[in-house]
């Protein structure tokens, strides 16, 4: 039968391979939570999404985060840009709710001669 010193250099051994190998787990998984986040962020800036909201759900989800951000529809898809203010809005707006314009009256360009 083995000696104490012996079982304790042999447990002391085992321990720090452990260790060794949970601290390269956790630098892999928070090398990929940063990549995720990044990539998430990137298509949700793209498509007009809340780009910190991604880059969170990225971090914590993963491949699934970038797998629905780049399934939903875009957002901007749906906006138009007012010609009085400059500021986006529905597409089926009839008045700007920033500044009041009505988009369905024609624009009257002053001419000049």
């Amino acid at each position: 039968m083995d000696d104490l010193p012996t079982q304790v250099e042999s447990l002391q051994a085992q321990l720090a391979a452990i260790q060794s190998h949970l601290m390269a787990t956790l630098w892999v998984t928070t090398f990929l939570s940063f990549v995720f986040a990044l990539a998430t962020a990137y298509f949700a800036a793209r498509r007009g999404h809340n780009v910190f909201r991604w880059a969170m759900l990225g971090a914590l989800l993963g491949p699934f985060a970038l797998i629905i951000v780049v399934l939903i529809p875009s957002a901007k898809a749906d906006t138009k840009v007012c010609p009085d203010c400059a500021e986006s809005v529905k597409a089926a707006a009839v008045k700007c709710r920033f500044c009041g314009h009505r988009f369905d009256q024609p624009e009257i360009v002053p001419r000049i001669t």
